[in-house]
């Protein structure tokens, strides 16, 4: 039988790349990033190239089981689809009946459904829904909320334009967003600079123009550092910031003990570098993304380091 080009979404983690797949005899052969999505270039990362492996597991469900015997003993029974589904409907209906609606939590790896799960949720009176966000980018999607009005999955950063990225605790280079991957390659070649904020020196740190080892915990600490320089020097766009920004008198007075030399005994980052890294992006402006990362969630000042 010839082989077949089958587009689809690649589900190994929750980016969900979208993919091509070569299907022969009725099996994937080859995997492959979209050529249809801007970024991709046809690639994927490792662990979507993986995908065939878990599609290929002798050890992947492949119909519904319920358990027999105690939990551990691998003991399960084959069943069908209708058999499953009503067990799973008596025994969530058991848990609503003796202890609340609310006793049913969902939690899920996030992705493009969750819509669906949350909507499951609300249908049998329930809020509880979470996923790895709480330790992951909780804070981003706050802050998000906070300043924009809209989540962080609505922020678009255009990499490939920007003159000055800077990543905080964002290990790009290493992380699994082909996309996001290309397109910040594409903006360095074309000459833009990119200064890593972080606790260790990654592969993304390697890659940097600018590097700033800091203490761990110590993100907000450098940003407020960084805002004194840029209101200090006026080397912010005041037109911008009279339309946009409300309560910058306030903030200017609480920053204005944050120096960079007060930000240098908590961080271990000079106070000069922490200088010359607002006035490059004063240089930059208004083509400059900071991206606060995902590792700042697991701190408790993590909503102010965004």
């Amino acid at each position: 039988m010839a082989k077949t080009t089958v587009n689809s979404v690649c589900g190994m983690c929750s980016v969900r790349c979208p993919i091509q797949a070569e299907v022969e005899n009725g099996r994937p052969v080859r995997l492959q990033g979209s050529m249809h999505a801007p970024g991709l270039k046809g690639s994927l990362c490792a662990r979507g190239a993986a995908g065939i492996a878990l599609y290929e597991d002798d050890e992947r469900p492949q119909y519904p089981m319920i358990r027999e015997g105690a939990r551990g003993e691998g003991k399960w029974r084959r069943v069908s689809w209708d058999e499953a589904l009503d067990y799973v409907a008596e025994r969530l209906n058991k848990v609503r009946a003796e202890h609340g609606d609310r006793a049913v939590l969902l939690s899920d790896r996030g992705g493009p459904f969750r819509d669906v799960y949350r909507a499951f949720l609300r249908a049998i009176g329930t809020p509880n829904y979470c996923n790895h966000d709480s330790a992951c980018a909780r804070n981003v999607m706050n802050a998000a909320v906070s300043i924009f009005g809209f989540g962080r999955k609505d922020v678009v950063y255009d990499y490939k334009n920007c003159k000055h990225l800077v990543l905080q605790t964002r290990n790009i280079f290493e992380a699994i967003n082909v996309a996001e991957v290309n397109n910040a390659m594409d903006g360095l070649a074309a000459g833009c600079k990119l200064s890593v904020i972080d606790i260790r020196a990654s592969i993304t740190a390697g890659k940097a123009d600018n590097f700033y080892l800091l203490r761990p915990g110590t993100d907000y600490a450098f940003n407020l550092a960084v805002i004194h320089v840029l209101l200090n020097e006026d080397l912010y766009d005041k037109k911008f910031a009279e339309m946009w920004i409300s309560g910058l008198d306030e903030l200017k007075a609480f920053t204005a003990q944050h120096t960079p030399e007060w930000a240098e005994a908590e961080t271990g980052v000079p106070a000069a570098r922490i200088r010359d890294l607002a006035r490059q992006l004063a240089a930059a402006a208004p083509a400059v993304i900071w991206h606060p990362g995902w590792m700042v969630a697991r701190y408790s000042d993590s909503f102010y380091v965004c």
